[in-house]
Order: structure tokens, then sequence, then C-alpha cells
């Protein structure tokens, strides 16, 4: 008798373990954060919006992420952290030169450095979902308030999960858009699935 509690406690044990070391299950992305104050949260349901993250290569990943309009028709603003590297320690994201403003012989350059450096561009949108309207990129002047860090990785960044913040100033206006020049992202939370 003994014996078989001891074998059913014995199986029992395995079973957990075995569930405990198996691929967590997919479970909803998100990002949320508080932007000049007022808090923001999206959550992928794997239509429109979404939240959402991609390999970028072996060793980064991108996150973005469209906000929609309070009526749930179309988008009203986008949110792009680019080449983070899959490392637990905080990084610095940096402002990469727009290459609209560059000549034809150095956009390749900051294309390059898009891909290399960590990096966020914000956008609002205007109406139609697609039209990209004012543009914010991080304060070079403020690596204190410009970070990025993963909490936690599960399945070699199948599962990651982060925190981040930014302090990002307006360089494009929009006559259909008025946002203040800077805009402050603090309390930043992603919980993502990585696709390839």
């Amino acid at each position: 008798m003994k014996n078989s509690i001891l074998i059913i406690f014995c199986l029992f044990a395995i079973a957990c373990c075995k569930k405990k070391n198996n691929p967590s299950t997919k479970r909803t992305n998100s990002i949320s954060y508080k932007m000049n104050g007022d808090a923001v949260y999206v959550e992928n349901d794997a239509t429109f919006p979404y939240s959402n993250a991609t390999f970028q290569d072996s060793n980064k990943f991108d996150i973005f992420s469209d906000i929609p309009n309070t009526n749930g028709i179309g988008r009203k603003e986008f949110l792009g952290i680019a080449s983070i590297s899959k490392k637990t320690a905080t990084q610095s994201i940096l402002t990469i030169l727009d290459p609209v403003v560059l000549t034809d012989s150095a956009i390749s350059h900051v294309q390059e450095l898009r891909r290399t450096i960590t990096n966020a561009d914000f956008y609002n949108i205007i109406i139609g979902g697609d039209n990209r309207c004012e543009r914010f990129m991080p304060d070079s002047n403020d690596l204190v308030n410009n970070w990025i860090r993963v909490t936690h990785e599960e399945n070699n960044y199948g599962i990651v999960d982060g925190e981040f913040n930014m302090k990002l100033i307006k360089i494009r206006d929009c006559p259909d858009r008025n946002y203040p020049d800077t805009l402050y992202f603090t309390e930043g939370k992603f919980h993502l699935n990585l696709k390839e």
C-alpha cells in the first residue's frame, strides 16, 4: 500500500514538473503605459487593434502597438520600439535621424543604424488610419528617461516581458493634430509573444 502511494506521488510530481517545463501556453499580447499621465492599454485579440513583437534577427527584436480611435474604428496612434537587444540589462533608447530629411547617400547608413541601435517612434494618425501625422522621437539629450528593460523571457524569447520609460519630442507637426511638443511615457510594460 505504501509503495502504491509512493508510486502515485512520484508520478504526480513528474507530471507537474513536465507541465512546468513545457513551453508556456500562448498568452495575449499587451502593452500599457501612461502618456503625459493618461493611461493607455492595448491588448491583442488577433485582430485590430494590436500589440505585437517580431524578431529582427537572432539577437534583437522589435515591439509595436496600434492605439485605436475611441470609436474603435481605425487607429489614432502608433508606438514602436526597435532593435531591442536580447538581454535583461537596461538599454538606452536613442534617436535615429529621419531618412526623409537626409540625402540619398545617407539613407542606407541611417537604415543600418535603425537595425543596430535601440530606437523608438511615435506617430499620431490622421483620419483613415494609415497616414502618419505628427512624429515624435526620443529626446537625444535625455538618456535618463529613455530606457527599456527585459524583465522576463521564456523559450529563447518566444515570450518576453519588460518595462520602459521614454521622453519623446515632436520632430514633425501636422495641422490635423495638436499634441504637446514633449510626450512622457511612464510606467510602460509589455507582455508579448514574439513572432519570427
